[in-house]
């Protein structure tokens, strides 16, 4: 047991401010980084090697540039979302709009 990698660098980059430290084993940096790699596959999952190399070039703000891929990430599944105000599934102009 004991602590982990994950523990380590999630303490460092949030406790301590570390903006170098990215937590590679992060479900949502799994995730996201899996999605990219396989062109969009919502299954694809990345390793943590995988997620460390895909934020490398980012260093020394590692952290600080996963932070905003995933707030980008989430805004982006947000506005495909089914339903979302503001998205029309017909190519007509709103209503009281000129084409």
């Amino acid at each position: 047991a004991g602590i982990g990698a994950w523990t380590i660098e999630k303490l460092a980059l949030h406790g301590q401010g570390r903006m170098d430290q990215i937590p590679a084993g992060d479900l949502a940096f799994l995730k996201l980084v899996g999605r990219i790699r396989s062109g969009g596959d919502p299954w694809a999952r990345a390793t943590e090697d995988e997620v460390r190399e895909f934020f490398e070039p980012y260093a020394p703000w590692a952290g600080l540039a996963g932070a905003h891929a995933l707030h980008l990430g989430a805004q982006a599944a947000v506005a495909k979302a089914p339903g979302r105000r503001g998205t029309r599934s017909s190519t007509r102009p709103a209503p009281g709009r000129a084409a």
